[in-house]
């Protein structure tokens, strides 16, 4: 086999000149915004727990979101979206390897077209009190 020259879905409506071949400004560049939170469980959490992490307002474009347990000693995972679609912003791994990961949403670049409070549901194992979950959702504006 030798090497070959590869082209992704989005380099043709970049290189482009033509205004309607143009990417859509989330893809293009702009502002990125980010939501930080820093949640520390007040009491043990059975699996199928939700951890409130932050809103999204209707126009908003998840980009990316990255999880990271601090001390977290059981194996933890879940998902991270909102109601109706709870694993929107992806699936995590346990959060016991304090291992930061970096999660995609499960449709890119489309426009939120309502407000979304953003939540974890917990999976894999029960969460402990004390246990530090720190997330941040990086997202542009339509």
């Amino acid at each position: 086999m030798g090497a070959s020259t590869q082209y992704g879905a989005n380099y043709a409506a970049a290189a482009s000149p033509l205004s309607e071949d143009y990417l859509q400004p989330s893809q293009r560049g702009g502002k990125v915004r980010a939501q930080i939170d820093v949640a520390t469980l007040t009491a043990n959490s059975d699996i199928g727990s939700l951890i409130y992490i932050g809103k999204l307002r209707k126009g908003d474009i998840p980009i990316r979101t990255t999880i990271k347990g601090t001390n977290v000693s059981n194996a933890v995972t879940g998902t991270i979206g909102w109601a109706g679609d709870t694993d929107a912003l992806g699936t995590f791994t346990t959060l016991a390897t304090n291992v930061a990961q970096v999660l995609s949403p499960t449709v890119y670049n489309t426009p939120l077209t309502e407000d979304k409070d953003i939540y974890i549901t917990t999976a894999g194992a029960n969460a402990e009190a004390d246990d530090v979950i720190v997330t941040t959702i990086e997202f542009t504006r339509e």
